[in-house]
């Protein structure tokens, strides 16, 4: 797993200037741009709920089911080699928050290539029992 640095529209000081010394069209024209700079943080502040909540969402999903007489309970997905869902949904997941962490422009795809890697060292199963990543991606 690589380290990912925050994006820089999570930086206050991003964009800095000198007020003392400005000119009132200067001031209009670092109020506009601070008006854009706002605008980008708060729709990367969305991504980031949306993402978060699709993550609560999958964390519950992956939950063993409430025990019933005579029902099998189910572990966290993925469950086993054959759990193609499973993989699939841990894969998906793992790829849109990585995005969302590179920041407002994405991650052209690296979050799906680092999660693609992380599931084959994951599938180190006896070889009769190992589905393959281009079988867990085509589901």
């Amino acid at each position: 797993m690589y380290d990912i640095p925050q994006p820089e529209v999570l930086d206050p000081m991003r964009f800095g200037s000198n007020r003392d010394s400005m000119s009132m069209a200067e001031h209009r024209n670092i109020s506009d741009q601070l008006l854009r700079e706002l605008r980008e943080s708060c729709a990367y502040g969305r991504a980031l709920w949306e993402q978060l909540d699709a993550v609560r969402r999958y964390l519950v999903e992956c939950l063993p089911r409430p025990a019933q007489p005579g029902a099998m309970l189910g572990g966290a997905h993925p469950t086993g080699p054959d759990d193609i869902s499973g993989w699939q949904m841990w894969l998906d997941t793992y790829a849109a928050v990585v995005s969302v962490l590179e920041g407002p422009r994405g991650d052209s795809g690296f979050g799906r290539d680092e999660a693609r890697q992380i599931v084959r060292a994951r599938l180190d199963f006896p070889a009769d029992q190992q589905p393959t990543l281009e079988t867990i991606e085509r589901s």
